[in-house]
Protein backbone atom coordinates (compact mmCIF):
# COMPACT_ATOMS: atom_id res chain seq x y z
CA UNK A 1 0.00 0.00 0.00
CA UNK A 2 2.79 2.40 0.91
CA UNK A 3 4.61 1.48 -2.27
CA UNK A 4 1.56 2.44 -4.36
CA UNK A 5 1.18 5.78 -2.54
CA UNK A 6 4.86 6.55 -3.03
CA UNK A 7 4.54 5.64 -6.72
CA UNK A 8 1.48 7.89 -7.13
CA UNK A 9 3.19 10.73 -5.28
CA UNK A 10 6.25 10.37 -7.50
CA UNK A 11 4.14 10.51 -10.67
CA UNK A 12 2.30 13.65 -9.50
CA UNK A 13 5.55 15.29 -8.44
CA UNK A 14 7.19 14.42 -11.72
CA UNK A 15 4.22 15.66 -13.72
CA UNK A 16 3.99 19.03 -11.98
CA UNK A 17 7.74 19.60 -11.60
CA UNK A 18 8.45 18.68 -15.20
CA UNK A 19 5.50 20.11 -17.15
CA UNK A 20 4.55 23.24 -15.19
CA UNK A 21 7.76 25.18 -16.06
CA UNK A 22 7.38 24.41 -19.74
CA UNK A 23 3.71 25.36 -19.82
CA UNK A 24 4.42 28.64 -18.04
CA UNK A 25 7.35 29.28 -20.38
CA UNK A 26 5.13 28.87 -23.45
CA UNK A 27 2.31 30.99 -21.97
CA UNK A 28 4.60 33.85 -20.98
CA UNK A 29 6.33 33.77 -24.39
CA UNK A 30 2.98 33.91 -26.16
CA UNK A 31 1.84 36.87 -24.06
CA UNK A 32 5.18 38.54 -24.79
CA UNK A 33 4.60 38.15 -28.56
CA UNK A 34 1.04 39.49 -28.30
CA UNK A 35 2.11 42.53 -26.28
CA UNK A 36 5.13 43.42 -28.38
CA UNK A 37 3.71 42.40 -31.77
CA UNK A 38 3.16 45.98 -33.05
CA UNK A 39 6.78 46.87 -32.34
CA UNK A 40 8.34 43.74 -33.82
CA UNK A 41 8.22 45.02 -37.37
CA UNK A 42 10.94 47.56 -37.94
CA UNK A 43 9.18 50.66 -39.25
CA UNK A 44 10.36 51.77 -42.67
CA UNK A 45 10.07 55.20 -44.10
CA UNK A 46 7.05 55.12 -46.40
CA UNK A 47 6.65 57.45 -49.33
CA UNK A 48 3.53 58.82 -50.90
CA UNK A 49 3.05 59.71 -54.53
CA UNK A 50 4.98 62.93 -55.27
CA UNK A 51 7.27 62.76 -52.20
CA UNK A 52 11.02 63.37 -52.50
CA UNK A 53 13.22 60.36 -51.67
CA UNK A 54 15.73 61.10 -48.91
CA UNK A 55 17.92 58.10 -49.75
CA UNK A 56 18.65 55.50 -52.42
CA UNK A 57 16.42 52.45 -52.20
CA UNK A 58 17.41 49.15 -53.77
CA UNK A 59 15.40 45.95 -53.93
CA UNK A 60 16.70 43.66 -51.14
CA UNK A 61 15.12 40.62 -52.78
CA UNK A 62 13.66 39.71 -56.14
CA UNK A 63 9.91 40.24 -56.36
CA UNK A 64 7.11 40.72 -58.86
CA UNK A 65 4.95 43.78 -59.34
CA UNK A 66 1.52 43.76 -60.94
CA UNK A 67 0.81 46.43 -63.53
CA UNK A 68 -2.83 47.05 -62.66
CA UNK A 69 -3.30 49.86 -65.18
CA UNK A 70 -2.05 47.76 -68.08
CA UNK A 71 -4.24 44.90 -66.84
CA UNK A 72 -7.30 47.15 -66.80
CA UNK A 73 -6.53 48.30 -70.34
CA UNK A 74 -6.34 44.71 -71.53
CA UNK A 75 -9.58 43.88 -69.72
CA UNK A 76 -11.34 46.80 -71.39
CA UNK A 77 -10.03 45.69 -74.77
CA UNK A 78 -11.22 42.14 -74.15
CA UNK A 79 -14.65 43.37 -73.06
CA UNK A 80 -14.93 45.62 -76.12
CA UNK A 81 -14.28 42.64 -78.38
CA UNK A 82 -17.24 40.73 -76.96
CA UNK A 83 -20.13 40.75 -79.42
CA UNK A 84 -23.57 41.73 -78.17
CA UNK A 85 -25.90 38.74 -78.18
CA UNK A 86 -29.25 39.03 -79.95
CA UNK A 87 -31.87 36.32 -79.65
CA UNK A 88 -33.58 35.48 -82.95
CA UNK A 89 -37.06 34.03 -82.58
CA UNK A 90 -37.25 32.19 -85.90
CA UNK A 91 -40.55 30.57 -84.95
CA UNK A 92 -42.43 33.86 -84.38
CA UNK A 93 -43.72 34.00 -87.99
CA UNK A 94 -45.15 30.48 -87.80
CA UNK A 95 -46.76 31.19 -84.42
CA UNK A 96 -48.46 34.33 -85.72
CA UNK A 97 -49.51 32.52 -88.90
CA UNK A 98 -51.12 29.81 -86.78
CA UNK A 99 -53.01 32.43 -84.74
CA UNK A 100 -54.30 34.15 -87.89
CA UNK A 101 -55.40 30.85 -89.44
CA UNK A 102 -57.16 29.79 -86.25
CA UNK A 103 -58.97 33.12 -85.87
CA UNK A 104 -60.33 33.16 -89.44
CA UNK A 105 -61.18 29.45 -89.44
CA UNK A 106 -63.11 29.73 -86.18
CA UNK A 107 -65.50 32.41 -87.49
CA UNK A 108 -65.75 30.90 -90.98
CA UNK A 109 -66.79 27.58 -89.48
CA UNK A 110 -69.66 29.20 -87.56
CA UNK A 111 -70.85 31.01 -90.69
CA UNK A 112 -70.80 27.81 -92.73
CA UNK A 113 -72.73 25.97 -90.02
CA UNK A 114 -75.42 28.63 -90.10
CA UNK A 115 -75.76 28.52 -93.88
CA UNK A 116 -76.26 24.77 -93.89
CA UNK A 117 -79.53 25.17 -92.00
CA UNK A 118 -82.76 26.59 -93.45
CA UNK A 119 -83.33 30.29 -92.91
CA UNK A 120 -86.95 29.54 -91.87
CA UNK A 121 -85.69 27.80 -88.77
CA UNK A 122 -83.96 31.00 -87.68
CA UNK A 123 -80.56 29.29 -87.60
CA UNK A 124 -79.13 31.82 -90.03
CA UNK A 125 -79.91 34.71 -87.72
CA UNK A 126 -78.50 32.81 -84.77
CA UNK A 127 -75.30 32.15 -86.70
CA UNK A 128 -74.91 35.83 -87.54
CA UNK A 129 -75.46 36.75 -83.90
CA UNK A 130 -72.89 34.16 -82.88
CA UNK A 131 -70.37 35.66 -85.35
CA UNK A 132 -70.79 39.05 -83.71
CA UNK A 133 -70.55 37.55 -80.22
CA UNK A 134 -67.21 35.87 -80.88
CA UNK A 135 -65.58 39.09 -82.06
CA UNK A 136 -63.73 39.19 -78.73
CA UNK A 137 -62.30 35.69 -79.29
CA UNK A 138 -61.32 36.67 -82.83
CA UNK A 139 -59.43 39.71 -81.47
CA UNK A 140 -57.85 37.59 -78.73
CA UNK A 141 -56.37 35.22 -81.31
CA UNK A 142 -54.96 38.13 -83.31
CA UNK A 143 -53.85 40.00 -80.17
CA UNK A 144 -55.20 43.37 -81.29
CA UNK A 145 -58.55 45.16 -81.52
CA UNK A 146 -60.53 45.06 -84.77
CA UNK A 147 -62.86 47.92 -85.68
CA UNK A 148 -66.56 47.26 -86.34
CA UNK A 149 -66.09 48.46 -89.92
CA UNK A 150 -63.29 45.97 -90.63
CA UNK A 151 -65.12 43.16 -88.83
CA UNK A 152 -68.26 43.75 -90.92
CA UNK A 153 -66.15 43.78 -94.08
CA UNK A 154 -64.63 40.43 -93.11
CA UNK A 155 -68.12 39.11 -92.38
CA UNK A 156 -69.30 40.09 -95.86
CA UNK A 157 -66.26 38.31 -97.27
CA UNK A 158 -67.21 35.31 -95.10
CA UNK A 159 -63.81 35.43 -93.33
CA UNK A 160 -62.21 33.97 -96.41
CA UNK A 161 -59.06 31.94 -95.89
CA UNK A 162 -57.58 33.79 -98.87
CA UNK A 163 -57.47 36.95 -96.74
CA UNK A 164 -55.67 35.02 -94.00
CA UNK A 165 -53.20 33.68 -96.56
CA UNK A 166 -52.42 37.18 -97.84
CA UNK A 167 -51.78 38.35 -94.28
CA UNK A 168 -49.55 35.36 -93.50
CA UNK A 169 -47.55 35.66 -96.72
CA UNK A 170 -46.66 39.34 -96.22
CA UNK A 171 -46.05 38.93 -92.49
CA UNK A 172 -43.74 35.94 -93.00
CA UNK A 173 -41.64 37.78 -95.58
CA UNK A 174 -41.20 40.75 -93.24
CA UNK A 175 -40.30 38.65 -90.19
CA UNK A 176 -37.95 36.39 -92.15
CA UNK A 177 -35.86 39.46 -92.88
CA UNK A 178 -35.65 40.21 -89.14
CA UNK A 179 -37.29 42.96 -87.10
CA UNK A 180 -35.49 44.62 -84.17
CA UNK A 181 -37.03 46.85 -81.52
CA UNK A 182 -34.26 49.48 -81.56
CA UNK A 183 -32.38 49.65 -84.84
CA UNK A 184 -30.27 52.65 -83.80
CA UNK A 185 -28.83 50.61 -80.93
CA UNK A 186 -28.23 47.71 -83.33
CA UNK A 187 -26.38 49.88 -85.87
CA UNK A 188 -23.89 50.97 -83.18
CA UNK A 189 -22.45 47.47 -83.50
CA UNK A 190 -22.02 47.74 -87.26
CA UNK A 191 -18.24 47.94 -86.89
CA UNK A 192 -17.79 44.54 -85.26
CA UNK A 193 -21.14 42.79 -85.74
CA UNK A 194 -23.40 40.85 -83.38
CA UNK A 195 -23.82 37.29 -82.20
CA UNK A 196 -27.20 36.16 -83.52
CA UNK A 197 -28.51 33.19 -81.56
CA UNK A 198 -31.54 31.18 -82.67
CA UNK A 199 -33.77 30.56 -79.66
CA UNK A 200 -35.30 27.28 -80.86
CA UNK A 201 -32.02 25.35 -81.18
CA UNK A 202 -29.38 27.63 -79.55
CA UNK A 203 -27.31 27.80 -82.72
CA UNK A 204 -25.31 30.97 -83.14
CA UNK A 205 -23.72 32.90 -85.97
CA UNK A 206 -21.81 36.15 -86.37
CA UNK A 207 -23.62 38.80 -88.40
CA UNK A 208 -21.68 41.86 -89.57
CA UNK A 209 -24.17 43.27 -92.08
CA UNK A 210 -26.85 44.87 -89.92
CA UNK A 211 -28.51 47.45 -92.17
CA UNK A 212 -30.86 44.95 -93.80
CA UNK A 213 -32.72 44.32 -90.52
CA UNK A 214 -35.92 46.31 -90.09
CA UNK A 215 -36.84 48.55 -87.22
CA UNK A 216 -40.47 48.52 -86.08
CA UNK A 217 -41.54 51.59 -88.05
CA UNK A 218 -39.43 50.58 -91.02
CA UNK A 219 -41.08 47.15 -91.04
CA UNK A 220 -44.55 48.71 -91.02
CA UNK A 221 -43.57 50.87 -93.97
CA UNK A 222 -42.22 47.86 -95.81
CA UNK A 223 -45.59 46.11 -95.49
CA UNK A 224 -47.03 48.21 -98.32
CA UNK A 225 -43.92 47.73 -100.48
CA UNK A 226 -43.78 43.96 -99.92
CA UNK A 227 -47.57 43.66 -100.17
CA UNK A 228 -47.92 45.52 -103.47
CA UNK A 229 -47.07 42.56 -105.74
CA UNK A 230 -48.73 40.08 -103.38
CA UNK A 231 -52.08 41.92 -103.35
CA UNK A 232 -52.35 42.46 -107.12
CA UNK A 233 -55.17 39.92 -107.37
CA UNK A 234 -56.88 40.88 -104.09
CA UNK A 235 -60.03 42.96 -103.99
CA UNK A 236 -59.37 46.66 -103.76
CA UNK A 237 -61.47 47.18 -100.63
CA UNK A 238 -59.52 44.44 -98.81
CA UNK A 239 -55.98 45.74 -99.51
CA UNK A 240 -56.02 48.42 -96.81
CA UNK A 241 -57.50 45.96 -94.29
CA UNK A 242 -54.80 43.36 -95.02
CA UNK A 243 -52.01 45.94 -94.77
CA UNK A 244 -53.46 47.25 -91.50
CA UNK A 245 -53.71 43.73 -90.03
CA UNK A 246 -50.12 42.89 -90.99
CA UNK A 247 -48.81 46.13 -89.47
CA UNK A 248 -50.59 45.37 -86.20
CA UNK A 249 -49.27 41.80 -86.15
CA UNK A 250 -45.62 42.79 -86.56
CA UNK A 251 -43.50 42.17 -83.44
CA UNK A 252 -39.70 42.24 -83.05
CA UNK A 253 -38.14 38.82 -83.46
CA UNK A 254 -34.61 40.12 -82.73
CA UNK A 255 -34.13 41.08 -79.08
CA UNK A 256 -30.94 41.89 -77.22
CA UNK A 257 -29.97 39.34 -74.56
CA UNK A 258 -28.47 41.61 -71.93
CA UNK A 259 -27.84 38.88 -69.35
CA UNK A 260 -25.90 36.65 -71.74
CA UNK A 261 -23.92 39.61 -73.07
CA UNK A 262 -22.89 40.74 -69.58
CA UNK A 263 -21.93 37.18 -68.63
CA UNK A 264 -19.65 36.93 -71.66
CA UNK A 265 -18.06 40.29 -70.87
CA UNK A 266 -17.34 39.23 -67.29
CA UNK A 267 -15.85 35.96 -68.50
CA UNK A 268 -13.64 37.77 -71.02
CA UNK A 269 -12.38 40.16 -68.33
CA UNK A 270 -11.72 37.30 -65.88
CA UNK A 271 -9.65 35.39 -68.45
CA UNK A 272 -7.09 38.23 -68.65
CA UNK A 273 -4.13 37.16 -66.55
CA UNK A 274 -2.41 39.72 -64.28
CA UNK A 275 0.57 41.44 -65.90
CA UNK A 276 3.62 40.84 -63.71
CA UNK A 277 7.10 42.38 -63.98
CA UNK A 278 10.07 40.93 -62.14
CA UNK A 279 12.25 43.26 -60.09
CA UNK A 280 15.65 41.66 -59.43
CA UNK A 281 17.52 41.87 -56.14
CA UNK A 282 19.84 44.89 -56.09
CA UNK A 283 17.87 46.78 -58.72
CA UNK A 284 17.62 50.50 -57.98
CA UNK A 285 14.04 51.45 -57.15
CA UNK A 286 14.42 55.11 -56.16
CA UNK A 287 17.42 57.44 -56.14
CA UNK A 288 17.97 60.08 -53.52
CA UNK A 289 16.34 63.39 -54.43
CA UNK A 290 13.95 61.90 -57.00
CA UNK A 291 10.24 62.61 -56.87
CA UNK A 292 8.21 59.43 -56.36
CA UNK A 293 6.38 58.56 -59.58
CA UNK A 294 3.45 56.18 -60.00
CA UNK A 295 5.73 53.36 -61.15
CA UNK A 296 8.16 53.86 -58.27
CA UNK A 297 5.31 54.10 -55.78
CA UNK A 298 3.93 50.80 -57.10
CA UNK A 299 7.33 49.14 -56.70
CA UNK A 300 7.79 50.39 -53.13
CA UNK A 301 4.28 49.43 -52.09
CA UNK A 302 4.57 45.94 -53.60
CA UNK A 303 7.96 45.39 -51.96
CA UNK A 304 6.53 46.41 -48.59
CA UNK A 305 3.52 44.10 -48.94
CA UNK A 306 5.54 41.07 -50.09
CA UNK A 307 8.26 41.35 -47.46
CA UNK A 308 6.12 42.42 -44.50
CA UNK A 309 4.83 38.93 -43.68
CA UNK A 310 8.30 37.42 -43.70
CA UNK A 311 9.69 40.15 -41.41
CA UNK A 312 6.81 39.75 -38.97
CA UNK A 313 7.27 35.97 -38.80
CA UNK A 314 11.02 36.21 -38.37
CA UNK A 315 10.72 38.94 -35.74
CA UNK A 316 8.05 37.06 -33.82
CA UNK A 317 9.99 33.81 -33.77
CA UNK A 318 13.25 35.57 -32.94
CA UNK A 319 11.73 37.63 -30.12
CA UNK A 320 10.01 34.61 -28.58
CA UNK A 321 13.19 32.51 -28.83
CA UNK A 322 15.31 35.18 -27.13
CA UNK A 323 12.80 35.55 -24.29
CA UNK A 324 12.62 31.77 -23.79
CA UNK A 325 16.44 31.56 -23.64
CA UNK A 326 16.60 34.38 -21.08
CA UNK A 327 13.94 32.81 -18.87
CA UNK A 328 15.51 29.33 -19.11
CA UNK A 329 18.95 30.73 -18.26
CA UNK A 330 17.55 32.67 -15.31
CA UNK A 331 15.67 29.63 -14.05
CA UNK A 332 18.63 27.24 -14.35
CA UNK A 333 21.26 29.60 -12.93
CA UNK A 334 19.36 31.33 -10.11
CA UNK A 335 16.23 29.40 -9.14
CA UNK A 336 16.64 25.73 -9.82
CA UNK A 337 18.97 24.92 -6.88
CA UNK A 338 17.49 27.25 -4.24
CA UNK A 339 15.81 25.26 -1.50
CA UNK A 340 13.46 28.11 -0.53
CA UNK A 341 12.20 28.34 -4.07
CA UNK A 342 11.83 24.57 -4.42
CA UNK A 343 9.59 24.17 -1.38
CA UNK A 344 6.67 25.66 -3.27
CA UNK A 345 8.13 25.28 -6.70
CA UNK A 346 4.98 25.53 -8.80
CA UNK A 347 3.44 28.40 -6.83
CA UNK A 348 6.67 30.38 -6.86
CA UNK A 349 7.15 29.80 -10.56
CA UNK A 350 3.59 30.91 -11.26
CA UNK A 351 4.13 34.03 -9.15
CA UNK A 352 7.33 34.91 -11.03
CA UNK A 353 5.56 34.44 -14.35
CA UNK A 354 2.68 36.72 -13.31
CA UNK A 355 5.14 39.38 -12.14
CA UNK A 356 6.99 39.15 -15.47
CA UNK A 357 3.77 39.55 -17.45
CA UNK A 358 2.69 42.51 -15.32
CA UNK A 359 6.12 44.03 -15.83
CA UNK A 360 5.69 43.70 -19.60
CA UNK A 361 2.28 45.37 -19.41
CA UNK A 362 3.67 48.15 -17.26
CA UNK A 363 6.54 48.67 -19.71
CA UNK A 364 4.15 49.07 -22.60
CA UNK A 365 1.99 51.53 -20.64
CA UNK A 366 5.07 53.52 -19.67
CA UNK A 367 6.28 53.69 -23.26
CA UNK A 368 2.86 54.91 -24.45
CA UNK A 369 2.76 57.50 -21.66
CA UNK A 370 6.26 58.70 -22.53
CA UNK A 371 5.28 59.11 -26.18
CA UNK A 372 2.21 61.16 -25.22
CA UNK A 373 4.39 63.37 -23.02
CA UNK A 374 6.82 63.90 -25.89
CA UNK A 375 4.03 64.84 -28.28
CA UNK A 376 2.58 67.32 -25.78
CA UNK A 377 5.91 68.69 -24.55
CA UNK A 378 5.01 72.24 -25.51
CA UNK A 379 1.84 72.07 -23.42
CA UNK A 380 3.71 70.88 -20.32
CA UNK A 381 6.42 73.51 -20.78
CA UNK A 382 3.78 76.22 -20.91
CA UNK A 383 2.11 74.73 -17.80
CA UNK A 384 5.44 74.78 -15.91
CA UNK A 385 6.05 78.40 -16.90
CA UNK A 386 2.58 79.35 -15.63
CA UNK A 387 3.27 77.59 -12.29
CA UNK A 388 6.65 79.33 -11.92
CA UNK A 389 5.14 82.70 -12.73
CA UNK A 390 2.38 82.17 -10.16
CA UNK A 391 4.93 81.28 -7.48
Amino acid sequence: MNTMLKKESFIKQFFFNFWVPWVLLIVVSSIFIIILYPTMVTPRHSYELGDIADRDIKAPVSFFIQDTEAGKVQQREAVDKVLIVYDHDVTLASKLAESVTRAFAMVAEIMEAGESVLESDGAGNLARDRVRQIKGEFEKNLDFAVSIKDYNLLERERFSQDIANYIIRILTEILDNGVVANKELLLKEAGKGIALRAIHNNTEKIVTSLKHFYGIEQAKTMVRIVGQPVLENAKYNLRSLIVDFVQKLIHPNLTINQRETEARKKKAAAEIMPILYKIKAGEMLVREGERITEVQYLKLRTLEEQTKRGRVSASSIGGAFILMCLMLSTYILHMHDKSDFLRNHDKNLLFVSIVLVLFLFWSMISISFAKSLTQNASFFCLLNLCILAYQ
